[in-house]
């Protein structure tokens, strides 16, 4: 007879035993998955953080580069004017003042 710490072992409790026993390694391997897919999930937060920086850097230099053509945009029209100025001196000079 198989005894277990000096108790008669019946074969239904040996059954029950085995039984625990494999249902213990399923949850261990359930937990097992279960904590790679949290691990996975990590990482693609991760990425996904890491992706919102990237998008922010880009943003950044967008309006940096946008705000250096407001100031190339604000120098032409100021080189226009002057321009316009000008070619009103020559009017002017030349007699031509009422002729625009």
């Amino acid at each position: 007879m198989l005894t277990l710490d000096g108790q008669v072992v019946g074969a239904g409790m040996l059954v029950a035993l085995v039984w625990l026993v494999i249902t213990v390694k399923g949850l261990d391997t359930k937990v097992t998955a279960l904590d790679a897919k949290v691990s996975g999930v990590a990482n693609t937060v991760t990425d996904l953080v890491a992706k919102v920086a990237g998008l922010d850097t880009r943003v950044t230099a967008l309006e940096i580069q946008v705000g250096r053509l407001d100031t190339r945009v604000a120098g032409l029209s100021d080189d226009v004017g002057v321009l316009r100025g000008r070619q009103e001196e020559r009017d002017q000079s030349s007699g031509l003042d009422g002729a625009r």
